[in-house]
């Protein structure tokens, strides 16, 4: 009878631990920030080219030190929810000289270009948190601002 109850306690704890208190399951790849730490303000373009060759694109400005929130579900979101749709996102550093980095084509490196963000959150609310860092204001360029839309 102890092992019984056992069991049981152990599958709910479970079941909580993997679908949260709600009983729904998490929305993996629903919730992201993008936290500024570059020391200079952010202007953060988003470029979405469709497979029937229309285009989209959305500015959204984060101060330093603030934090972007949003959902996978929003049509500016940088992230793409399907394989079909191209992003391209330029992070303009907002300095009197403003230096441009451009995340355009393929992505080589996941763990540092903001087109991607992989991971999955079994507990609610969950957030994944991409940081653009000073290393990102440096790797940028003035002439990335002139040679692109």
């Amino acid at each position: 009878m102890k092992k019984t109850l056992f069991a049981i306690f152990a599958v709910c704890l479970l079941l909580i631990g993997l679908f949260g208190c709600d009983g729904e399951p998490p929305e993996p790849y629903g919730n992201y920030a993008w936290a500024n730490k570059s020391g200079l303000d952010v202007k953060m373009i988003v470029v979405k080219d469709y497979p029937d060759k229309s285009k989209s694109t959305h500015e959204k400005f984060i101060a330093n030190g603030d934090t972007l929130r949003g959902s996978s579900y929003e049509e500016w979101h940088p992230y793409s929810g399907s394989l079909d749709i191209a992003n391209k996102v330029k992070l303009i550093f907002l300095d009197e000289l403003k230096k441009c980095l451009i995340f355009d084509g393929e992505i080589e490196n996941y763990s540092f270009d903001i087109r991607f963000r992989e991971g999955t959150c079994f507990n609610s609310p969950c957030e994944f948190v991409y940081t653009i860092t000073p290393e990102h204001r440096a790797m940028a360029k003035e002439e990335d601002c002139q040679s692109s839309d």
